[in-house]
């Protein structure tokens, strides 16, 4: 489907919705680890299609679509999802919040958050708010420094 339709302004909006529903965190989404997965090509897919599916078009594919993503996250969608992690999302054109999913992400966002600002000092939740907001333009990379403020204040930032 990547190669006939290419990834579509529907597709992505459906991303983004998978995103902001989904019981991972954003940024392991954007920034997944690359994992061997050669195993479980072989032992649930192989023979499963008329057509042949090696691990190498898997790798190849799973590239490509996480390069499409990536290029396709505009400034307007950075924003969204940073707002959205944030627990105070600014929904610029649909408003996800209609949909239980989306809704049930958000709460426990805001509820994390909520914890970390009682139980953490204001320099470290400072601090790791300035990384994420400079990671967005990396797909959100630094938000590991959300998840660990401790380090992000002990670097000197």
């Amino acid at each position: 489907m990547l190669e006939s339709t290419g990834y579509t302004d529907n597709i992505h909006q459906g991303f983004l919705f998978c995103l902001m529903s989904s019981k991972r965190p954003v940024h392991e989404i954007l920034q997944p680890l690359s994992m061997d997965q050669s195993a479980v090509i072989e032992n649930h897919f192989t023979g499963m299609t008329d057509e042949k599916f090696t691990y190498e078009m898997f790798e190849s594919t799973r590239s490509q679509l996480i390069k499409s993503i990536h290029s396709k996250l505009t400034l307007k969608d950075k924003e969204l999802l940073m707002s959205f992690d944030d627990g105070n999302p600014v929904w610029p054109d649909t408003d996800y919040s209609v949909f239980p999913g989306v809704r049930w992400k958000l709460l426990n966002l805001i509820s994390a958050w909520g914890f970390v600002m009682r139980s953490r000092n204001a320099c470290q939740y400072r601090r790791s708010t300035e990384k994420s907001n400079a990671g967005i333009a990396l797909a959100m990379v630094s938000r590991f420094f959300r998840a660990f403020p401790i380090m992000a204040c002990s670097m000197g930032s």
